[in-house]
């Protein structure tokens, strides 16, 4: 599936777990957010944006594309609301 800069996703994906005694599964999340960026290892999705762009206050997750299950596309880019030199 192809995705475009400003689609807005829901990213399933299996986090790690880190413990004190025995073992422990990875840990199966969901994140949802715009597509800021994506290269062959990862999506890279903004769940906090700012409607006057500011790039300080932008909360941004890198999801590696080996933990992920399922991607949906939640709605297709319309405008992306980062200016063009944040992508």
């Amino acid at each position: 599936m192809k995705f475009r800069i400003g689609d807005v996703l829901e990213i399933c994906f299996l986090d790690h777990v880190s413990t004190t005694n025995g073992i422990a599964a990875p840990l199966y999340c969901r994140v949802i957010g715009e597509l800021v960026n994506i290269d062959r290892k990862a999506f890279y999705l903004a769940s906090w944006l700012t409607q006057d762009n500011d790039q300080h206050n932008m909360d941004c997750h890198t999801i590696l594309k080996s933990t992920v299950k399922s991607v949906e596309v939640l709605r297709k880019k319309k405008t992306s609301r980062l200016p063009e030199n944040s992508r």
